[in-house]
């Protein structure tokens, strides 16, 4: 846990087929966490990279039942990173 950000803290169990999508997943989250209150376009920085998120977000592989059933593990046991501004 020591050296892994929020993100990858939050996400580690998730299972969405492979470790790309998962390094993905947490790449986007860490986008977005850090810029809450913009679209997903101004979280991305660039036009590649909005599109990026948007295939990641269409893949029927990433199902929101696993993100969340990955979110909801940390607070089950008690695993909570606090995230670090």
């Amino acid at each position: 846990m020591e050296g892994e950000s929020w993100a990858e803290n939050e996400f580690r169990e998730v299972d969405l087929g492979g470790p790309r999508r998962k390094h993905r997943l947490i790449q986007l989250v860490e986008e977005l966490g850090d810029h809450p209150n913009s679209s997903i376009a101004v979280s991305c920085g660039s036009p590649a990279a909005t599109k990026a998120a948007y295939r990641f977000l269409e893949n029927e592989a990433v199902g929101a039942q696993a993100i969340l059933e990955s979110h909801y593990q940390p607070v089950r046991t008690g695993q909570v990173m606090k995230r670090s501004s």
